[in-house]
């Protein structure tokens, strides 16, 4: 059996049965039924069956770990093994390639070396071309060098290619010269690599060999990275298995005086006790069974009333917020028509303001007209003089000024005059424009008042009137819910106390120990059912939720 497969409730039925099979004391089992705990005997026989369980379970989990990490480790130490088998071949090709390509380029380089060598030579000679050629006449017979076999002969090539030409062909042998060298560094790396990791699978394989002998275990048959990788996995598995270990010992715990109360009942039909016992554990199950009941019942209820008080704060919230709204409403119509009164009564006196610009402009406006036709009009003997069409009776100066001066002061007086409308006209417009303005700042203001007006209606007459019935209702419920809950707790101590009062030496001679218990009653109670005072939970008074 693994954890994953543990009945709890099966082995607590089992174990309770066992339990059951033991000559107990009545005082303990009466404890037992009343105290209403885990049974301790049980509950050990449960820690110490789940503990064995998860130490095997762990043992198992380690195992099969264990052994998927090491056929795991075994076909990627093949794969890497065969990676490198052609890795290697293909290393020599590559290394026989550039060797060759080595050769090659150093030959050449040597031979592209010798030519501007004996280039060289041939210009340093040329550069002495007036240096006196003194004959002798030797004793001896002049010796003529023999050419050396390993003298370069020139190809055609290289006497083509000027000296610059094979200068820049050396440097780029060598450059050609220096990648190979570093290819074949790289090579010699990876090669290396090669060997290192052909020891490290040596290694692992001699410490397969132990690990199958049962002399060594499997944390050296797996390289570092699935070592991690074993542990990081045997400890999720080992929390895993605690966790589950842990729901059920807390499954366990919270079944466990339940179904000790379900055996208890069924095991007084075949326990042999004298019956005055009997008789009295049985009504000690028949009102624990009514205590719990009880309880149960309580429970519901009490959840109930929690969700019901916390919809009556939230409800309440919610009707302070309304209210609030509904005052800030309301005092924002009045400031609302305060400022359409002072909008009005400015566009009162802004349309004052401007009749009587318009007014001034339509005066002025008659005489700038005149004035600009008589300047006009005094021009002409200005520019007939100026054309010389008036040709000049008197002295030019005095002419000019006589003509020059009316033109110039009606023009200037025109000017006045002009600017003076034209002031009045912008003074007109602006006045007309703020007027226009205020017009809509005022309707949009009185569209604002009936909306705000429609809403202080609504919050006046149905959602703040509707909230507070719903808070009316849900007090109501909570009043009824607690007065039931506390009804039913009561029920429930009253059953618990019966149950502790039970004795068997006094079971023949009152009845209330007989096996049909006489409770005693709540005034509602009918038929020897209990019922409570209080109304029903479900379904007839849900919690009115806003």
């Amino acid at each position: 059996m693994s954890l994953a497969t543990y009945d709890v409730k099966q082995e607590l039925v089992k174990l309770t049965q066992n339990f059951f099979s033991i000559d107990h004391q009545f005082s303990e089992l009466k404890h037992l039924l009343i105290d209403k705990k885990t049974i301790p005997w049980i509950h050990n026989q449960i820690v110490e069956q789940l503990s064995q369980i998860k130490k095997s379970d762990e043992i198992a989990v380690i195992a099969r770990l264990e052994k998927s990490a090491y056929e795991q480790q075994m076909k990627e130490d093949d794969d890497e093994k065969n990676r490198d088998v052609e890795e290697l071949r293909q290393d020599l090709l590559q290394r026989n390639h550039l060797t060759r390509q080595l050769e090659i380029l150093r030959v050449r380089k040597e031979q592209y070396e010798r030519e501007l060598l004996i280039r060289n030579t041939v210009s340093h000679v040329h550069t002495h071309p007036d240096t006196p050629v003194v004959h002798q006449h030797p004793s001896q017979p002049v010796s003529v060098p023999l050419p050396n076999p390993n003298t370069h002969v020139h190809t055609h090539l290289e006497a083509t290619l000027s000296t610059q030409d094979i200068e820049l062909s050396i440097q780029r042998i060598n450059r050609r010269i220096s990648e190979i060298n570093k290819e074949l560094e790289i090579l010699d790396s990876r090669n290396d690599e090669r060997e290192i990791r052909r020891g490290d699978r040596e290694k692992r394989l001699q410490a397969r060999l132990n690990y199958v002998q049962k002399t060594a275990g499997v944390t050296n048959t797996l390289s570092p990275n699935n070592q991690k990788k074993l542990l990081s996995n045997i400890e999720k598995e080992k929390k895993s298995l605690t966790q589950l270990h842990s729901s059920l010992l807390l499954k366990a715990d919270q079944l466990n005086y339940s179904i000790f109360l379900q055996q208890f009942e069924l095991s007084l039909q075949s326990m042999q006790r004298p019956f005055q016992e009997i008789d009295a554990l049985k009504a000690i199950v028949k009102k624990m069974k009514e205590h719990l009941n009880f309880k149960e019942k309580a429970a519901l209820v009490q959840s109930q009333l929690n969700n019901t008080i916390h919809t009556i704060g939230k409800n309440t919230s919610t009707l302070e917020r309304l209210q609030s709204k509904l005052r800030s409403l309301q005092l924002a119509n009045p400031d609302l028509t305060r400022r359409n009164e002072r909008l009005a009564e400015q566009n009162r006196e802004l349309l004052e303001s401007y009749n009587n610009h318009t007014k001034t402009r339509n005066k002025l406006l008659l005489p700038t007209l005149i004035l600009s036709g008589l300047s006009l009009l005094f021009s002409i003997p200005l520019i007939l003089t100026l054309t010389g069409i008036i040709p000049y009776a008197i002295a030019p100066a005095v002419l000019l000024t006589l003509v020059i001066t009316p033109p110039a002061l009606l023009l200037l007086a025109g000017l006045g005059v002009g600017i003076a409308a034209i002031t009045y006209a912008v003074k007109a417009y602006f006045n007309n424009s703020t007027i226009e303005s205020n017009k809509e700042t005022i309707e949009s203001n009185r569209r604002q008042m009936g909306t705000n007006q429609q809403e202080i209606y609504t919050l006046e007459n149905q959602t703040i009137p509707n909230l507070k019935r719903e808070l009316l209702q849900n007090e109501e419920i909570k009043n009824r819910l607690t007065d039931e809950l506390q009804y039913i707790e009561n029920l429930a101590e009253q059953a618990l106390k019966q149950a502790n009062e039970v004795e068997p030496h006094i079971y023949s001679s009152m009845p209330f120990f007989n096996p049909e218990v006489i409770v005693h009653q709540h005034p509602s109670v009918s038929n020897g059912m209990v019922t409570p005072s209080a109304p029903p939970l479900d379904p007839l008074y849900h919690v009115v939720r806003h």
